[in-house]
């Protein structure tokens, strides 16, 4: 019979022993310097690939995407935020200049700040 005990080594081992162990080990281990390292690869690597992704996409000559995209985006989101998103999904398929979609997203709240930060420092 399979026993956790026996497999982890634990014996006569308490549950608050245990989880001072456990606590020593993740921070011999590092491991939420590790977890903050992978967090904001993730925001600042990979979301920004997802907006380039939705510009191309908007793009490609995709019979009825855009519609896809929205009923898609509105069963998966709340209604607050797709009621925010759903203009800026609209630009992103409907623009075909170069430059549009990318005017758009840099206007929004999250591209204005950035925006307006490299704006005070000079760089355009």
């Amino acid at each position: 019979m399979f026993s956790f005990r026996r497999f982890f080594k634990l014996r006569s081992t308490g549950y608050l022993e245990l989880g001072k162990r456990v606590y020593r080990k993740i921070i011999e281990a590092e491991c939420l310097e590790h977890a903050a390292a992978m967090a904001f690869y993730v925001l600042f690597a990979i979301f920004p690939f997802f907006l380039f992704l939705a510009t191309a996409i908007g793009y490609l000559h995709i019979p009825y995407m855009r519609e896809y995209v929205l009923n898609s985006a509105e069963k998966m989101l709340p209604d607050q935020v797709f009621d925010l998103l759903r203009d800026n999904i609209r630009v992103l398929f409907d623009s075909r200049k170069t430059g549009t979609a990318l005017a758009r997203i840099s206007s929004s709240p999250v591209g204005f700040g950035q925006s307006r930060y490299l704006h005070d420092e000079g760089h355009e």
